[in-house]
């Protein structure tokens, strides 16, 4: 019986151990894990499952190059840079509405700016004074000439009285010039009134007087200007008054170089103690190399019983026949007698802007600083200001966006650039490029900050704009 017994556990057994087990079938959302139903993890985008739940995916670098930047997982090409705001006012018209004016000279006073302007119109050029409001500038004196030709304008400031001077031109026609006296004009109460102009030549004249250059110091009335017949003479010539332009001196001709070449003033010259310093540019043929012959130089005039003249060269300048260039040196002198001096050079056929700063006399030992400019750039037009600290700070007209622009800069004490910066976008027109090379830019410092005017075309008139800060 036990036999049969344990015979049967046996079949029992065996029969229980050979069934197959139970399939586990789980629902939606669940998977089988080791003979349980659990949940299944759906994770989000950039996620992934790991141990039940859901981490960040293996992060991948992507390194973007240069001129682009990283949007998303793509690299995209940079924006143009954004230009921090200019710290100069916008600009404000100077002339009369419709009339053209140009060659802006900027006078600064405590009562304001004082901008002088060649104007010009359909049969007259005139001369005329522009002074500055709180509601913008309003013409103060026009100078028209008695022949409707008033030209080539220079003002300087004493104290409180303004000095103009120009030329009242009369034309005759034909491939001669007529005659053109010196006139002279003052303002007493900061350009609100002129005087009636006086003639500063004691007899009228039979030959064309132009260009006159004014300084005005403790010294006096110093004046330059050039004499010529229009054909075969040109001589440039220096007066002196010591009572406020009543009566000048007889005029001394100052030396032009020999007969092969010749001086030409670009701008007044500035009294550093008993000398006038004049920038001026020398033109004419090269006798020893052959070629057209330019160089920028510093005329010393040192007034007396015999006048002691000297003429320094600072730098020879890119010229030829079949490229012509205009150096326009422009210079200034701080009180401390910092010299900075700008001019234009085309070493490159660019025109570009170099600057020479001293604390010396300018002798051509100095080295001429080229400024920063872009690739292919054209710099024209500069005005420079030598600072009491010894900097010296420029305004230009500049192409380097593709567009004529005004920009400034300043060359500090110790030979560092301070970056050039826009002050105003101008809209030249490619039809009045050429105008642009006979642009000017006026710049001034008070105790409230600077002022600059500039020659601006950007309604298609020849117009002047004013700015401060």
């Amino acid at each position: 019986m036990t036999k049969r017994f344990l015979s049967a556990l046996v079949v029992l057994f065996t029969a229980v151990a050979c069934r197959p087990p139970t399939q586990l079938t789980c629902g939606d959302g669940t998977r089988n894990e080791g003979g349980a139903c659990v949940t299944t993890l759906r994770c989000a985008s950039g996620t992934h499952e790991e141990a039940g739940e859901c981490v960040a995916d293996p992060f991948a670098v992507i390194n973007c190059g240069a001129g682009t930047h990283l949007e998303g997982t793509a690299c995209v090409i940079d924006p143009p840079p954004l230009e921090p705001p200019s710290p100069w006012s916008a600009p404000v018209p100077v002339c009369s509405e419709g009339t053209a004016c140009n060659t802006p000279l900027l006078v600064q006073t405590p009562q304001g700016a004082v901008v002088v302007v060649a104007e010009s119109g359909d049969s007259s050029l005139s001369v005329a004074a522009y002074r500055q409001t709180a509601a913008g500038f309003v013409l103060a004196r026009r100078f028209e000439g008695i022949s409707s030709v008033a030209m080539t304008p220079s003002v300087a400031l004493r104290g409180s009285t303004l000095y103009l001077a120009y030329t009242d031109y009369e034309p005759v026609g034909g491939q001669e010039y007529g005659p053109g006296d010196l006139m002279l004009s003052t303002s007493a109460d900061f350009g609100a009134t002129w005087s009636a102009p006086t003639r500063i030549n004691p007899m009228p004249a039979t030959t064309l007087l132009y260009a006159p250059r004014l300084t005005v110091s403790a010294a006096g009335i110093d004046l330059i200007y050039v004499d010529t017949d229009g054909r075969s003479s040109l001589d440039n010539l220096y007066i002196h008054s010591d009572d406020d332009g009543l009566t000048f001196s007889e005029p001394v001709r100052l030396p032009s170089g020999s007969a092969y070449d010749s001086l030409s003033f670009t701008s007044s010259g500035v009294r550093v103690g008993d000398a006038l310093e004049v920038p001026v540019q020398r033109s004419g043929y090269d006798m020893v190399n052959g070629g057209q012959l330019s160089t920028v130089e510093v005329l010393t005039i040192k007034p007396g019983p015999v006048m002691d003249t000297q003429a320094n060269r600072v730098k020879r300048v890119y010229s030829s026949r079949d490229f012509p260039l205009d150096p326009v040196p422009v210079l200034d002198v701080s009180e401390s007698g910092v010299r900075c001096m700008a001019y234009v050079d085309a070493p490159s056929r660019d025109f570009s802007i170099f600057v020479v700063r001293s604390q010396s006399a300018l002798d051509g030992t100095q080295r001429p600083v080229l400024l920063p400019g872009g690739p292919g750039s054209a710099q024209l037009a500069p005005a420079v200001l030598a600072t009491p600290e010894g900097d010296c700070e420029l305004a230009w007209l500049d192409n380097r966006s593709g567009a004529w622009e005004l920009y400034e800069a300043t060359l500090k004490a110790d030979g560092t650039w301070l970056s050039p910066r826009k002050v105003s976008p101008m809209g030249f027109t490619e039809d009045g490029i050429t105008k642009t090379l006979s642009a000017k830019v006026a710049l001034t410092r008070s105790a409230t900050g600077r002022q600059l005017v500039w020659s601006d075309f950007r309604d298609g008139v020849e117009s002047v704009s004013f700015s401060s800060r």
